[in-house]
């Protein structure tokens, strides 16, 4: 991929476009993480990365089983043992899909699930303890760092129509 892609605030997401878009215009299975507000920023976030990179995407189940596929796996912080089941996704793809690659993560858990995990595999860190721990956790599976898909929103990609923060404040 020629050159770097920056989010709107100047946040370099070269690393995960170029993992990316290493499936040329194969179609990726792609699973958020369910949870709250922030995780839905998250989503967000990765729709319209994938859009400007040009990424052929269809929505996924967390407890949806996928062999053969290449599969992406949102970004959040589930993976620190705190939220039951966030492994779901990874436990049921990670032995028989083509590809997966978890997007910027917060992990702090399931060390016998990460040390399974080969080649194949993908996983992003959002900040440096969980680089740490992934790199101390996965002898097989690809490990690198970016930041937190969230940061590829801004208030115009939210669109004026729908959200503008000067209006709200102006009615306070």
């Amino acid at each position: 991929m020629a050159g770097s892609v920056l989010g709107p605030h100047g946040h370099d997401f070269t690393v995960v476009a170029e993992c990316l878009k290493q499936f040329g215009d194969e179609e990726v299975i792609f699973i958020p993480n369910p949870g709250n507000a922030g995780d839905a920023l998250i989503a967000l976030g990765s729709y319209l990365f994938f859009d400007r990179i040009g990424l052929r995407f269809r929505l996924g189940e967390p407890d949806g089983f996928y062999p053969g596929r290449i599969l992406v796996l949102g970004g959040g912080g589930a993976l620190t043992g705190a939220y039951p089941g966030a492994d779901a996704a990874l436990q049921r793809n990670h032995r028989t899909c083509k590809a997966l690659v978890l997007l910027p993560h917060t992990v702090r858990a399931y060390p016998d699930l990460l040390a399974e995990m080969d080649e194949r595999c993908t996983l992003f860190s959002r900040e440096l303890g969980t680089r740490d721990y992934l790199e101390g956790h996965c002898s097989r599976a690809r490990v690198a760092h970016c930041h937190d898909m969230a940061f590829y929103v801004d208030e115009r990609s939210i669109g004026a129509e729908f959200w503008n923060p000067r209006q709200l404040a102006d009615r306070g």
